[in-house]
């Protein structure tokens, strides 16, 4: 088993990651919920936030590259990608 370094994704970029989410949440439809989600997601290569998320993942992931954030985020369920 590799060991991962622990690091951590800077606290601005969190705190977008978690006002999206909230944002997400209030939404009442769940069918809504995941058209403004998918919506968000589509824009991810637009956004810093995307992409000091995947420079963290290359962080962490030293000898891999994190070219396919989309199924990495899929994999651990995010509702970003519901």
């Amino acid at each position: 088993m590799l060991q991962l370094p622990e690091t951590n994704l800077d606290h601005k970029w969190q705190n977008y990651l978690n006002t999206w989410q909230q944002e997400i949440n209030a939404i009442a439809s769940y069918a809504e919920q995941v058209q403004q989600a998918k919506k968000k997601y589509e824009n991810k290569i637009k956004t810093a936030t995307f992409k000091n998320i995947r420079g963290t993942l290359e962080t962490m992931c030293s000898g891999v590259s994190v070219t396919n954030l989309s199924r990495w985020v899929k994999d651990k369920k995010s509702p970003l990608t519901a």
